[in-house]
């Protein structure tokens, strides 16, 4: 009988073994909490969506989760400090804030491809194009959220000022055409600036121009502004890197030169080089027009956050651009992967789970008016306003402003998104990434000379001044070689996979 037991004793060890190497700890007792860290602001009722939140993750994947919002201006510094350390962190945003390939290329992320052969449901729900995103050098570190992944400018006006002016949105098809309208605004509303220069040489587009194709542009600035991308050479069955601000390639310099003549008209404001941030004026409504990234239900989402109805169109191609800006990540030393893959999986299925953390407890924070919309209540103590910073926001519910199709127009242009990269192709829909850790040097130095010339985003200076010798020190600094980097690995990708040359209408 003694050795009956211990033979018993020594089996459910072994079974006890297995079972915490397996990931799964807890074992559905609530012994596991797993952190998840998102940028922005905290709310005092954070720590009540967690617990809600909880209720659902234990029932469904056996963990508890705690939600830890950190400021955006510290988030980066954070995550980098977690990194490094190598802290024990499970989930975290991955995106805009805690750069992607950043992140990925010092180690401070799980590599998440045997972990996705547990998560069907998860890897159904993204598309292909979406997911490679969250590829680097090969393999997957992150999973994007699912929303607008398709590329495009919008204008955006005030609705008011449309209807006064009488705007035919029927005619616009280009940035040019708002000029009669800014003139209008700078004679009638001498409070309003006309044009607000949040994108720079980036604000004039059309949707007749050919947006330049290839691989990741490398954005010195947040608002999408190029110093280099790639031209498809269709004889070749290549892309040839260039210099974004050489003539014909995008017509930099043609837009500089328009900026300028914006600035002399008074329809830029004259202190512009001196204002650092313009967020209350923009609030107050004191501009006649400014530019955002397009995409379905846009104005519904400007009226909840500026507090004021706008009418938005597009004046550009769209594209398909990357879906890295908006990813979750699991953290290299988390010591529960399979709950933290299984929780992603969770909050990109589960519209419960999803709209919990998105917008909320029902009835406290926020009140139902149909089956799918609602409207939030004020001071409620939890309101992220961001619902694309935590998974599938296609399970988002509708909010005053946005129409019951919002989600499937953002579908049907996603897909046109990338039917069209497929003819004018951004090769990180097919999962490549440019590597910059042989050449952060000449990349810090370019970064300093294009940080100069920052009438570049306002108008304020005549490009005759000062253009030629902005590209002389950026070729000095180091830019060839950038450019040299990029040309070789884009080669490298496209020896290396074939079948997306297959895929690429050359």
């Amino acid at each position: 009988m003694k050795k009956f037991l211990s033979i018993v004793l020594a089996t459910l060890m072994i079974l006890s073994v297995c079972t915490a190497c397996g990931g799964n700890a807890g074992k559905g007792d609530g012994s596991v909490t797993l952190t998840w860290y998102v940028p922005g602001d905290k709310y005092p009722d954070t720590a009540l969506v967690s617990e809600e939140l909880s209720k659902i993750t234990m029932e469904k994947i056996g963990c508890k989760i705690d939600i830890q919002f950190i400021d955006e201006g510290s988030f980066q510094e954070r995550m980098n400090m977690n990194m490094a350390s190598s802290a024990d962190y499970d989930l975290a945003f991955v995106g805009y804030l805690n750069t992607f390939q950043q992140a990925a290329s010092k180690g401070g992320l799980m590599e998440l491809d045997e972990l996705l052969k547990s998560t069907p449901a998860l890897v159904e729900a993204i598309p292909e194009y979406i997911m490679n995103s969250g590829i680097y050098q090969g393999k997957m570190y992150a999973i994007p959220n699912m929303q607008i992944t398709a590329s495009a400018t919008a204008a955006v006006v005030p609705k008011d000022y449309a209807d006064e002016f009488g705007l035919d949105f029927s005619k616009i098809n280009d940035t040019f055409d708002y000029e009669p309208y800014l003139e209008w605004i700078k004679a009638n509303k001498p409070d309003v600036f006309p044009f607000r220069t949040n994108w720079g040489v980036s604000s004039f587009r059309s949707t007749d121009e050919q947006t330049p194709a290839g691989g990741d542009f490398f954005n010195f600035t947040n608002n999408g502004e190029q110093l280099y991308s790639a031209v498809k050479d269709s004889e070749n069955k290549k892309f040839t890197a260039v210099f974004g601000y050489e003539e014909g390639v995008g017509n930099t310099r043609v837009k500089a030169d328009k900026l300028h003549e914006y600035y002399k008209k008074g329809w830029i404001r004259q202190d512009v080089d001196s204002v650092l941030d313009d967020t209350a004026e923009h609030k107050q409504k004191r501009f006649g027009i400014w530019f955002s990234t397009y995409k379905p239900g846009m104005d519904g989402e400007s009226r909840n956050s500026l507090g004021y109805e706008t009418v938005s169109t597009r004046i550009s191609p769209v594209s398909l651009g990357s879906a890295a800006a908006t990813m979750i990540g699991i953290g290299k030393d988390c010591k529960h992967p399979q709950e933290a893959i299984k929780f992603i999986e969770l909050i990109n299925t589960d519209k419960e789970a999803y709209n919990l953390v998105c917008f909320g407890i029902e009835g406290k924070h926020y009140k139902k008016v149909g089956e799918n919309r609602i409207e939030l209540i004020p001071n409620s103590g939890y309101n992220p306003n961001a619902s694309w910073k935590f998974g599938n926001q296609f399970n988002a519910y509708f909010m005053p402003g946005q129409s019951d199709t919002v989600w499937e127009e953002t579908k049907e242009l996603n897909d046109l998104g990338y039917q069209q990269s497929l003819e004018n192709p951004n090769l990180s829909t097919f999962g490549f990434t440019f590597v910059q850790d042989d050449i952060k040097t000449s990349i810090t130095k370019v970064t300093e000379v294009k940080n100069k010339y920052n009438c570049l985003r306002t108008g304020s200076k005549d490009p005759a001044t000062y253009w030629d010798k902005m590209v002389k020190e950026m070729y000095d600094s180091g830019l060839q070689v950038i450019i040299d980097e990029y040309q070789k690995q884009m080669d490298e990708f496209l020896a290396a996979n074939p079948d997306v040359i297959d895929q690429i209408k050359w």
